[in-house]
């Protein structure tokens, strides 16, 4: 069954995304929030995420979601749109480092946050812009990601 009190709860999710506020994202997480990425790998907690957002929107601070359709069903949340950004907000002289593509998140929601918030996109399209700028220190938080700090193993 529908429900609109957790698509409010995911479409405020979005704003703070689009508006790149990691703080108003935080707000809105479960203190044992999961991010799970279009490959499947997962990370777990608040902040963790918090320091995750954080580092994405350095990379990418023009991220964007336009959210297209919005679905529900008791606590789940299915979002269908469009991603789109620039690595460090530059597209390039030829635009490679800007991507824009269809995307699906979904959603679980506790109460009125965000419990789990699942991305299913082409990574490769962001993976080759990152491959294109490996030679930048990668910030704090995609480090300690690599690392497998504080990552969720299924």
């Amino acid at each position: 069954m529908r429900n609109l009190a957790s698509e409010r709860t995911v479409r405020s999710f979005i704003g703070r995304v689009n508006a790149h506020d990691v703080g108003g994202l935080a707000r809105l997480m479960t203190p044992r929030h999961r991010f799970t990425d279009s490959l499947g790998a997962s990370w777990a907690g608040r902040a963790v995420m918090r320091r995750g957002w954080e580092g994405y929107f350095r990379w990418f601070p023009d991220y964007r979601i336009e959210a297209e359709v919005i679905v529900s069903s008791g606590n789940l949340v299915a979002v269908f749109g469009t991603a789109s950004g620039s690595f460090e907000g530059h597209a390039g002289a030829r635009g490679i480092d800007r991507f824009q593509e269809p995307a699906a998140w979904l959603a679980r929601v506790a109460g009125s946050r965000v419990a789990d918030w699942r991305v299913f996109s082409n990574s490769s399209v962001t993976a080759r812009i990152l491959e294109r700028h490996r030679t930048k220190p990668a910030p704090e938080s995609h480090r300690a990601r690599r690392e497998g700090h504080r990552r969720v193993v299924r």
